[in-house]
């Protein structure tokens, strides 16, 4: 059975793309002994963007909105480091930044991609067998919040669909995660990741997977699925 993953990728290039009003791009020179300081960051408000100790890859994947599987290129896109600060003339929304932000790459870095198509592994979420474990949604918006302290997560009016597109944006797993469980209604719920997320001492941690079977009801199964990536046919080492 093949599961069809929906990874939206805006085209490559765009006529009269925005552009920043100043941006500057350069190497990272990281300091020894501030090791929390040299963990990449990014900030992101309507003026413009600020990244710190950012690899080409990582721009990549802001700029298009993609994860890191979305991406192949050369083995140095995961190497060299830089730092990038970038405004705008004015209040401007995410998504313009991250066109204004494709722009600059494509001219400093001579840019080139292209879109392509490969199957994947993939973590399906589908119902265990002993049954779903989701209360229909009451009136109200839809959303997720923290919940406490930790990842403790409050979602309202989600999809399992929704609530597999968070479970791909986390860190601790290891492959995207798409909704193959059937079920298309709105829920209420709340999801506990904090033993994954926050374990200390030599105890293991729990899958994610026991966490979903034990909390919700669904259960991740592997298997192969389509999924559009962007593939990096030219890129300078070094800003120009």
């Amino acid at each position: 059975m093949r599961v069809a993953v929906l990874a939206f990728l805006l085209p490559v290039a765009t006529l009269a793309q925005p552009a920043f009003d100043v941006a500057s791009i350069r190497p990272t020179r990281l300091v020894s002994g501030t090791e929390g300081g040299n963990w990449p960051n990014a900030a992101v408000t309507s003026a413009g963007i600020t990244m710190h100790n950012y690899t080409l890859r990582n721009c990549i994947e802001w700029a298009w909105n993609v994860r890191p599987f979305q991406v192949e290129g050369p083995a140095w896109l995961d190497d060299e480091r830089f730092e990038i600060g970038a405004r705008t003339a004015g209040p401007t929304a995410t998504e313009q930044l991250r066109l204004m932000l494709r722009g600059l790459l494509q001219e400093r870095f001579r840019l080139a991609l292209h879109r392509d198509s490969k199957d994947v592994a993939v973590y399906a979420l589908v119902p265990s067998k002993s049954g779903v474990k989701l209360r229909e949604a009451a009136d109200g918006e839809s959303g997720w919040s923290k919940t406490g302290p930790g990842l403790r997560l409050s979602f309202r009016r989600s999809t399992v669909a929704q609530l597999a597109e968070y479970l791909s944006m986390l860190v601790f797993v290891d492959r995207p995660v798409v909704d193959a469980s059937g079920l298309t209604g709105a829920y209420d719920f709340i999801l506990d990741l904090r033993e994954v997320a926050d374990r200390s001492g030599d105890a293991p941690a729990p899958s994610v997977g026991t966490l979903l079977q034990e909390q919700l009801g669904l259960r991740l199964e592997t298997r192969k699925a389509p999924m559009e990536i962007l593939v990096v046919d030219r890129a300078e080492r070094m800003p120009l």
